[in-house]
């Protein structure tokens, strides 16, 4: 390897530090997220939304009307 490689070398690397360092002080501020629960709650909501609403019961007897018999 020749001096001129060894530099690009160390340049990179000192790149990935600073890259590295910049990342860390931003990971106070990151929030996590459960992928798994997420796409559970997702299948969940599917089977759910597949489910007929029921409807309110219908009273077939005939309406009285007040005075008339």
């Amino acid at each position: 390897m020749t001096e001129a490689d060894l530099y690009r070398e160390l340049a990179r690397a000192h790149r990935d530090l600073v890259m590295w360092r910049n990342l860390m002080a931003l990971l106070p501020y990151t929030v996590h997220v459960d992928h798994e629960a997420r796409r559970a709650h997702e299948r969940a909501v599917a089977l759910i939304s597949r489910i007929p609403i029921q409807r309110m019961p219908v009273d077939l007897r005939p309406l009285r009307r007040v005075g008339r018999r």
